[in-house]
């Protein structure tokens, strides 16, 4: 089920005959903090009086430069907002509907492949929103009496797909590494 559910995301916006290799990633301080997370933002949701269930979606992530096992083999954080890039919605953590987007941002290997992670993102409430590379935090919500309380991410359209930012850590986890030609 796991592999289907994978190539069926992957083969969507990329040749699916490319893939070599697919590890399902297990880090179990990471993904205590993405549960912890969840709660807490349960439990703030539940305050507010908005519904308790929180939107997650399965979303691509390239890393650049930086190998991926750094990001999931780390011992403090996992999706670290300290190298975390300015891009066109600000600093923050960008995760893409198709995997064919987040191509262009894979890691290469030295063995002349490409590399990148699909994760399991609490995307929340996001509000849709334009280009804006001041951005460094959602906006905050119209729609509750508290103003304080902002949006769980932004979601934009860039490069033929749906992207999703994040600018708290501990809201997405890495569930798997594809590597691919």
């Amino acid at each position: 089920n796991e592999w289907t559910h994978f190539l069926s995301k992957f083969s969507k916006t990329l040749a699916a005959q490319n893939v070599t290799k697919v590890f399902r990633i297990q880090n179990s301080k990471f993904w205590k903090d993405y549960c912890q997370e969840k709660e807490t933002l349960r439990k703030i949701r539940q305050k507010l009086g908005l519904s308790e269930n929180i939107t997650e979606d399965w979303l691509w992530h390239g890393t650049r430069a930086t190998p991926p096992k750094i990001i999931y083999e780390g011992m403090e954080e996992c999706f670290d907002m300290q190298y975390a890039n300015n891009g066109s919605w600000g600093r923050g953590l960008y995760f893409a509907v198709n995997a064919s987007y987040s191509d262009g941002f894979a890691f290469h290997t030295t063995a002349g492949t490409k590399q990148m992670m699909l994760c399991r993102v609490m995307v929340g409430d996001s509000i849709t929103l334009g280009s804006n590379p001041s951005l460094i935090k959602p906006p905050a919500r119209t729609d509750l009496r508290d103003g304080s309380f902002t949006y769980e991410s932004v979601k934009g359209q860039t490069g033929g797909s749906e992207i999703y930012i994040l600018y708290r850590m501990r809201r997405a986890y890495p569930e798997y590494l594809v590597e691919y030609k």
